[in-house]
């Protein structure tokens, strides 16, 4: 746990001023990984916020205690009726005239600031950390690109077209043609909840309960966008929009030049991985009739098969079994041994029970026993994008009468804003059996 006393000197023994209070933010929060020294937060590529060189966790902090280190003894009397300044100044009059003798710091509004700061991040860490959650596997194959976009057009760069000729000497050069080319994108939009923290919360967090509230809130917006980042990988009908044209992400399209819907290739062996590879290498560019370099690195499996993809990759020999066992002569069992595996490592293994469960909820599987033969191969470079409006974003609400009403100390909002898209289906391939 940090210590108490340590952080309340420190808090005592500065200026108590608005500088001080973003120092001491910026100091909490760096410690928790959220920002460089400078207040600077960390974030990915996409903008992401990100924990980064945490020296201490959220749950070393009590929120008790921390009230008491920053607001003072009294600090029940700021929390409860803080919304404003002047609002401490008039309830600091009344305290005095009741005769209590209890006033409120005039440094309140400062303190309150620190205090709701220090807050912050502590909320801000466990939103981020269960919202980053290793087991949800959307991230993986559908990374986010951040783009000021909503149902606008994704443009692609288009291929010059097998246009290279031999060239006589004062012969013009032959001309590259470009293609306008784009994907529709969906309407984006915002996922949100809030947290309200009271003066009773506070008063009884001895136990960090509203660190696992927070944790709650993190783990729920990351479930909402595994479930929809999952819909839209594994929907068929009309869901990719090529040119302002809607076609099937999975099936025999062929006015795009692509047959990614294989209903004959369970996993079982080396094989079934190559009749998915080998179907990949006939797609072609709707522009050009010139086949598309597919390189998929990911398969994606129900926890059915996940075992099975791992002994299939993870092998360097193995058997290759055929027919049914029986006696017969056209059916009995085959048995013929391989020294070595072709697809050994070659590609990464991701697995979620949510796979299951959408493809039944989506009505594409009829059950949880059809559900569980899906599998998919994926480039996840360049199938799927989460266009990411605004990334995840922790914000305290301003005071209120509500607020003071019902007694909650700080509000906090948890939000982003974007939408998973369907880019290449050419680069994903949808097996079963």
């Amino acid at each position: 746990m940090i210590n108490t006393r340590k952080l309340r000197s420190l808090w005592e023994g500065s200026s108590k001023s608005a500088a001080t209070a973003l120092d001491f933010v910026t100091q909490q929060h760096h410690l928790l990984g959220l920002c460089d020294e400078n207040g600077n937060k960390y974030r990915d590529q996409a903008g992401n916020p990100i924990i980064k060189n945490a020296k201490v966790r959220a749950e070393d902090y009590n929120l008790h205690e921390c009230a008491q280190a920053v607001l003072g003894e009294n600090w029940a009397e700021i929390v409860e009726g803080r919304t404003s300044d002047a609002q401490h100044a008039l309830r600091q009059k009344a305290l005095l005239e009741s005769g209590t003798g209890v006033g409120v710091d005039p440094s309140a509004g400062i303190n309150i600031n620190a205090f709701s700061g220090l807050t912050s991040g502590l909320i801000e860490r466990k939103i981020l950390e269960s919202f980053q959650n290793p087991n949800f596997v959307a991230g993986a194959v559908m990374p986010d690109e951040a783009m000021k976009a909503s149902g606008q057009k994704y443009i692609q760069s288009a291929p010059l077209g097998d246009r290279a000729a031999r060239r006589n000497a004062g012969e013009p050069h032959a001309r590259a043609n470009t293609y306008g080319r784009f994907v529709r994108l969906p309407e984006s939009y915002e996922n949100s909840l809030a947290i309200d923290i009271t003066a009773e919360a506070i008063f009884y967090s001895l136990d960090n309960s509203l660190m696992q509230v927070a944790a709650s809130v993190g783990q729920e917006l990351a479930y909402r966008k595994e479930i929809e980042c999952l819909d839209t990988m594994i929907k068929t009908s009309s869901s990719f929009k090529w040119n302002d044209i809607a076609y099937d992400t999975y099936g025999n399209v062929t006015a795009l030049g692509y047959n990614n819907n294989n209903s004959t290739n369970a996993l079982l062996d080396w094989t079934s991985i190559q009749s998915a590879v080998v179907a990949a290498s006939r797609f072609t560019d709707p522009d050009t009739g010139k086949r598309i370099l597919i390189n998929y690195d990911t398969i994606l499996v129900p926890p059915a098969l996940l075992e099975t993809a791992k002994l299939i990759l993870g092998s360097t020999g193995g058997q290759r079994r055929t027919g049914d066992g029986t006696q017969s002569t056209s059916t009995q069992l085959q048995v013929s041994e391989t020294d070595f595996f072709p697809y050994a490592g070659q590609y990464r293994i991701l697995s979620t029970p949510l796979l299951e469960q959408q493809l039944v909820a989506n009505g594409i599987a009829a059950n949880n026993a059809a559900a569980s033969k899906y599998w998919f191969m994926i480039d996840s470079s360049k199938a799927f994008k989460f266009i990411s409006n605004m990334p995840l974003t922790v914000t305290q609400a301003t005071g209120s009468y509500q607020q003071l009403d019902n007694k909650i100390a700080i509000t906090y909002f948890a939000s982003y804003r974007g939408t998973p898209a369907v880019i290449s289906p050419w680069h994903t391939a949808r097996q079963y059996a």
